[in-house]
């Protein structure tokens, strides 16, 4: 392998390690918890799910969206609609894109 070629090469291999890099930096946590993910807001509920254990929920600004909360996070037969709570989610990844709730409170 000559010079030229190494060099090619390697710097493919910075821009590669580096792009991983500076995305997983943009998703450390940035609220209580350890869940990561977008900042604790106070949400709405909109609509609950018990069976496919999903939330609708709507944020401050006006946005609803679906989130799904794992087994074990909250049991979700204590909220009703219009109940208001802060919740903080996990990171989409390739595995698990949607919004995943980390940790659901109710809100004071």
């Amino acid at each position: 392998m000559n010079r030229r070629t190494f060099g090619t090469m390697l710097a493919f291999a910075l821009i590669a390690v580096g792009r991983p890099a500076s995305a997983q930096n943009e998703n450390r946590p940035r609220n209580r918890g350890g869940g990561g993910g977008q900042p604790v807001d106070v949400y709405q509920v909109l609509a609950v799910d018990t069976d496919a254990r999903t939330l609708r929920l709507r944020a401050s600004d006006g946005s609803e969206s679906t989130v799904k909360v794992p087994e074990g996070v909250y049991e979700l037969r204590k909220l009703a609609v219009g109940d208001r709570i802060q919740v903080n989610f996990y990171v989409p990844d390739a595995m698990n894109p949607g919004l995943r709730a980390a940790g659901i409170w109710p809100a004071n």
